[in-house]
């Protein structure tokens, strides 16, 4: 949940939702709710495995 859940985003600041100090559940409910909050990209590739968010260096060891 901690690598899906933006925290950095101005949805999450917005809502306050620090200062909730959410559980998974929580946050999934919210995710639910808000889709802003789901850190982008989603790359799901071969049949199990998923990327979640930017980062150069594992796009080319995981893709490449």
């Amino acid at each position: 949940m901690k690598q899906l859940f933006n925290t950095r985003g101005t949805t999450y600041r917005t809502l306050k939702l620090k200062d909730l100090n959410l559980d998974d559940a929580q946050k999934l409910s919210w995710l639910c709710k808000e889709n802003m909050l789901i850190k982008r990209p989603v790359i799901e590739y071969s049949q199990d495995k998923v990327l979640v968010a930017f980062n150069e260096e594992v796009y080319k060891q995981e893709l490449l």
